[in-house]
């Protein structure tokens, strides 16, 4: 019974971190849209902070099993997307490169680190009082 539970767990786990990417995604695509407050700023680094908070969630989602587990995705995420802006996009995109993309990636990394840590806690928590 404790296996199935953490396979769903798991399965519902995996569901929510896709929700999330899906999230990083949508604002990237959209963010050409905005018109509002801080406009140049959303339109110069909200992609950078979307993209950087889907890959965390990807990243979250390699098989490594550690009680560092999201401090080592946090690095691998913004290893990834630092590197990309770094390489300009690897060659497979092209990229303008602009000294605050890389503290926007950090912000998106950092942002996708709270929400994650703090829906975990949370789980954590309704189980540990549901138990009790």
């Amino acid at each position: 019974m404790v296996a199935a539970q953490n396979i769903n767990h798991s399965k519902k786990m995996r569901t929510r971190d896709v929700c999330f990417i899906l999230i990083g995604i949508a604002v990237l695509m959209f963010k050409s849209h905005y018109s509002g407050p801080f406009e140049v700023l959303v339109h110069s680094y909200a992609g950078n902070v979307a993209v950087s908070f889907a890959v965390y969630f990807l990243a979250l989602n390699v098989p490594i099993e550690n009680k560092y587990k999201r401090l080592l995705t946090m690095g691998i995420a913004l290893a990834a997307v630092e590197l990309f802006e770094v390489f300009d996009g690897f060659g497979i995109m092209s990229n303008v490169y602009d000294d605050l993309d890389l503290v926007a990636n950090i912000v998106g990394v950092v942002i996708a680190f709270a929400i994650d840590t703090t829906l975990t806690l949370r789980i954590r928590n309704q189980q540990i009082w549901s138990k009790g």
